[in-house]
This record gives C-alpha cells, sequence and structure tokens, in this order.
C-alpha cells in the first residue's frame, strides 16, 4: 500500500498507522519509535500538557474531535496469533467501560506520558491522564447501548 500524505482518507491513515507499528519492534530507541508512532496516528505533539507550547481549547465534540482524530469513537487493538500481528479497527456501538479496562486505559496513558516527557510531575500526568479519561467515558456515555 502507498501512503498518501495530503488528504488522506481514513483507510491510508490506518495503513500509515499500521505500518508504523509494524516497524516499532526494529526501533533501536523506544522512544523515538514511540514518537513515529503518534505522528502516523496523527497525534505528533502528544502529550499536550498545560504551558505546551500548543494550547488546545475546544468549545464542541467536533472541534475536539478535529484535533484528536478518529481514535476516540474506534477502538485499535494490535492482536497476534501465530507471531503474526494484526491490526484491527472497529467500531463498537455497545462498548461500555468496566472498571478493569479503565484501570488499564489509565495505566497505559501513563506510561506512554511517562515515556514521551520523562520529566512531566506527577500532578501533570494525573491531570492529564484523568482529562483524556474522562473525555472517554463522556463520550462513550452518549454512545447508545
Amino acid at each position: 500500500m502507498t501512503i498518501v500524505t495530503p488528504n488522506q482518507t481514513l483507510i491510508h491513515k490506518a495503513g500509515a498507522f499500521f505500518q508504523s507499528c509494524i516497524a516499532f519492534p526494529n526501533e533501536t530507541n523506544q522512544r523515538d519509535g514511540f514518537s513515529q508512532v503518534l505522528e502516523n496516528a496523527g497525534f505528533p505533539q502528544w502529550p499536550l500538557l498545560p504551558n505546551s507550547t500548543e494550547d488546545v481549547n475546544c468549545s464542541n465534540i467536533k472541534e475536539l474531535l478535529s484535533h484528536l482524530g478518529p481514535f476516540p469513537l474506534f477502538d485499535v487493538a494490535i492482536r497476534t496469533r501465530s507471531k503474526k500481528k494484526i491490526l484491527i479497527i472497529y467500531e463498537d456501538n455497545s462498548y461500555k467501560y468496566s472498571v478493569r479496562r479503565l484501570k488499564d486505559d489509565k495505566r497505559v496513558i501513563q506510561d506512554a506520558i511517562k515515556l514521551m516527557i520523562p520529566d512531566a510531575s506527577q500532578e501533570e500526568i494525573s491531570n492529564l491522564t484523568d482529562s483524556i479519561v474522562d473525555i472517554t467515558k463522556n463520550l462513550t456515555a452518549e454512545i447508545p447501548a
């Protein structure tokens, strides 16, 4: 698949994300590899902590999603079967957060922030993590079962 940069369709974005995930194990620097995955997913400046060079003020969900991309609405999973990595992107309208899933999500977000910004304070990490989880909970609460 040839990845087109301007005016990418969702398929092209998924392809770019997939290729960066596949290349990740070959990275010698974990932070650089993770940065490349985030850039290909449309989040080159993630995470944005308060007082970052880019402040995001969104007055509605449309503005927020235009900044975040499609990932709050779609689950992205990488499954391993027979030592082959498979990228799955799907929409699940019956999706509801369980306590275990929420704890797992928070841990992954915190670990990613620590990797990307090692000098972030625990308070900054907690505040950003809570904000991301709250947005996700609000978005999934609005989806009918």
